[in-house]
């Protein structure tokens, strides 16, 4: 798995905790959460272990020791997630990321799970997300964990980009190139795709995505072609082409919820795409799907996005009441861009009402 990132991990880790469940509880339970990462990766590739027989599994696993340690915190957490729901998932979720935040977290748990911490984070869309990344890169540097950067370096690339601090992250990306060369190791570039959308540069995008599609295809890394998808839709709504926008979002949101970030990210894309190319009834169906996480979750991030997506789809005075809680919401965040794009499409809409001096403002 930390090699390839394949299909075939998930069912020889599950096999293998279910082993280790009467030898050795807290190993048995680490392993099980090794075996519930491998099945996010994989997704719809998964040639047996699926999140939910894992999270299954975990679930009538023996209790941890008590008091329990962040990653059974996170393993709870992830299988509830994956058997009852996301919002069944969410509050234990946040209890979990709180134990990953705590001074007191040892160097041995945060090198191995503070990713897959990070990870769940945005899929929550919880206020300390970044913090996490940052601490994960910060040990894996101190520690010279090799094995560990590529991923580390992958998810800050991720967190610079979210914050609009885009020069940062591609300095990043010239540090994960050569740490992938010396290790030999095989993440796809996720960090890379999602700053090349976001600057909109489609000619670099395209060298980027037509080999990590084959890649992630080629291992049976499922969750790549959700990410991809998402990263797509992202470009092309920023170019304009909202007829490709749609398709590659939609088909983005087929793939289960385990793809978490990559799937809420692709149904936020799905929305503006569908509305500014008039396919109302589309967008309305994927706002429900929206709106039953972001009403889980709860946080500026999540109902900020909420509120974007609900003002395309209005009009008068809903649809400015909507985009003033957008940028509202989104403004006590960290979230740079979204933000922008909140007081972008506000503008566009204030100028189409004529308001060309409230618009002027805003954009």
């Amino acid at each position: 798995f930390t090699i390839n990132r394949g299909g075939d991990a998930a069912a020889l880790l599950l096999k293998a905790a279910k082993q280790l469940e009467p030898l050795d509880v807290r190993l048995a339970r680490e392993t099980y959460l090794d075996a519930l990462a491998a099945a996010m990766f994989a997704g719809p590739f998964a040639t047996a272990g699926s999140v939910r027989e894992v999270g299954e599994s975990a679930r009538a696993a023996p209790p941890p020791s008590q008091p329990p340690r962040a990653a059974d915190l996170l393993l709870d957490g992830l299988a509830v997630r994956f058997t009852d729901g996301y919002g069944a998932g969410v509050p234990v979720l946040k209890r979990a990321l709180r134990a990953f935040r705590d001074p007191d977290l040892t160097r041995e748990e945060g090198l191995r799970w503070l990713w897959l911490a990070h990870v769940s984070a945005v899929d929550v869309w919880d206020d300390g997300w970044d913090v996490l990344a940052a601490s994960h890169l910060e040990l894996a540097r101190d520690a010279g964990a090799l094995g560990e950067l590529p991923l580390a370096l992958s998810m800050y690339i991720g967190a610079h980009v979210f914050v609009g601090e885009l020069a940062l992250a591609e300095a990043l990306v010239g540090e994960l190139q050569a740490v992938t060369e010396a290790t030999g190791s095989h993440v796809a570039p996720y960090g890379a795709l999602l700053l090349v959308a976001w600057r909109g540069r489609e000619a670099e995008a395209t060298q980027l995505i037509e080999p990590a599609m084959k890649e992630v295809a080629r291992r049976g890394e499922g969750i790549g072609l959700a990410f991809i998808g998402w990263v797509k839709a992202v470009l092309l709504n920023g170019l304009g082409r909202y007829e490709d926008a749609l398709a590659v979002a939609e088909q983005a949101t087929e793939y289960p919820q385990e793809m978490g970030a990559a799937t809420w990210g692709a149904l936020v894309e799905l929305i503006e795409a569908a509305t500014r190319g008039g396919r109302a009834e589309r967008a309305r169906n994927a706002l429900q799907r929206l709106t039953r996480l972001t009403s889980a979750s709860g946080t500026d991030w999540a109902r900020g996005l909420e509120a974007r997506s609900c003002a395309l789809l209005s009009h008068g005075e809903a649809a400015e009441s909507a985009y003033r809680e957008a940028i509202e919401r989104l403004g006590r965040t960290r979230i740079r861009g979204e933000l922008a794009r909140a007081h972008l499409l506000y503008g566009e809409w204030l100028r189409r009402q004529r308001r060309r001096t409230d618009a002027r403002e805003q954009l």
